[in-house]
């Protein structure tokens, strides 16, 4: 047992030594870690056919893999600088793929997916194979709403295939699952931004102005170009997801106690109305079709930087403004062309009202119109149609 256990740790030391360094340039910050050359296996799989043993020849590979050890130097490393910098499950995914890019540049691509496979398994995921010929995706086990991005489903679990666009052209509607599973129970792979990395500030200055009740108000503000560099690879999530992300401490810091003087001599209802007029004269508006050829909601930071716009773009910005400021209950309200908010304030008001969990909501749009500073009533042509309560 003894000679066992320093069999291993001899190995491990050695593995250790001979480990390498790959420099990677991650978003703004330059990663440096170690890894060690031994992971890189020679080992040609084929999917559905066995070895000489009789076992699945994905499932050989994995196991040999693990038993070697020689993965645990680079996930270690993969691990500290997702602690160091507090990554997402998307953003260390991201991190994984571009140091396996560059270590195994000189491999075949389906050797260099699957060693990804197998340091996210490793890592905890569960994260399946599927392929077409000699091409090679992974799909990660997921709980989350995703648009815009294939989907198969085994055994009741739903997986998301992060690695389509590695194979330009290629049609993805006809994929076989490999039929190893590596970690079947492992947890689910979350897409959510809610929480921003600890990259570097990139600050940007910006006048903004507006106007409020037929006074114009000029601002100068901060904004932080960090998260929406982040978000410019994202995937494309539910629309909920975007007004769980917060401002940036540079906004916080600037945008907010301007803000705060203006409301403070006001009441909490004109104190909605001074935030609505923000959102609705400060911001050009423009459809995501027309300025990025696609649907793309943004976080409420990402309004700042681009030059326009729309309503659910819009709704984020009031949310996290209204929750800063005011910390009024709100529900965001979504009809079948048009994001709105209804907001719940302390007293009773005049205007459209909808009763929610019994309290009383009115409708505060923060998009328009854009030379009104009028609340309380649906959009004109809204009032009489549906809509779903997309977020509390």
């Amino acid at each position: 047992m003894k000679s066992s256990l320093l069999a291993f740790l001899l190995l491990f030391s050695l593995q250790f030594l001979s480990a390498e360094v790959v420099n990677l340039k991650f978003y703004s910050v330059d990663v440096a870690l170690q890894y060690s050359p031994a992971m890189l296996s020679n080992y040609d799989v084929r999917f559905g056919y066995a070895d000489r043993n009789g076992k699945l020849q994905v499932q050989s590979y994995y196991e040999r893999q693990r038993g070697a050890g020689a993965y645990l130097t680079l996930l270690n490393e993969l691990r500290r600088v997702k602690r160091e910098y507090e990554l997402n499950d998307w953003l260390f995914y991201q991190l994984t793929r571009d140091a396996v890019e560059k270590i195994a540049a000189h491999q075949p691509k389906k050797q260099r997916v699957l060693l990804r496979w197998t340091l996210l398994n490793l890592a905890g995921y569960d994260c399946r194979l599927t392929y077409q010929g000699n091409k090679v995706y992974l799909n990660l086990f997921t709980t989350e709403e995703l648009f815009e991005m294939p989907m198969i489903e085994e055994n009741g679990r739903l997986y998301a295939n992060l690695s389509e666009n590695e194979y330009p052209g290629a049609k993805v509607n006809s994929l076989y699952i490999a039929d190893y599973a590596a970690n079947p129970g492992g947890r689910p792979f979350s897409f959510s931004p809610e929480k921003l990395p600890k990259f570097p500030s990139q600050i940007v200055k910006k006048t903004i102005d507006f106007v409020y009740d037929e006074t114009p108000y000029s601002l100068e503000m901060e904004y932080d170009k960090m998260p929406i560099e982040v978000m410019q690879g994202y995937p494309y999530l539910s629309d909920s997801e975007y007004f769980s992300v917060p401002l940036s401490e540079a906004a916080r810091a600037s945008l907010l106690p301007q803000l705060r003087e203006i409301i403070k001599d006001k009441n909490q209802w004109e104190a909605l109305s001074v935030l609505a007029s923000f959102t609705r004269s400060a911001f050009a508006y423009k459809i995501d079709e027309r300025q990025f050829g696609k649907s793309r909601p943004m976080i409420p930071e990402e309004v700042f930087y681009y030059p326009y716009s729309d309503c659910e773009d819009r709704c984020a910005l009031f949310y996290v403004l209204t929750k800063e400021l005011l910390g009024l209950p709100q529900l965001v309200l979504t009809f079948d062309d048009h994001v709105s908010m209804a907001v719940a304030p302390p007293y009773g008001v005049e205007g459209d009202a909808l009763l929610y969990q019994d309290r009383r909501y009115y409708i505060v749009d923060p998009t328009g119109p854009s030379n009104s500073s009028r609340i309380g009533f649906f959009p004109r042509g809204y009032k009489e149609r549906a809509f779903e309560i997309m977020r509390e």
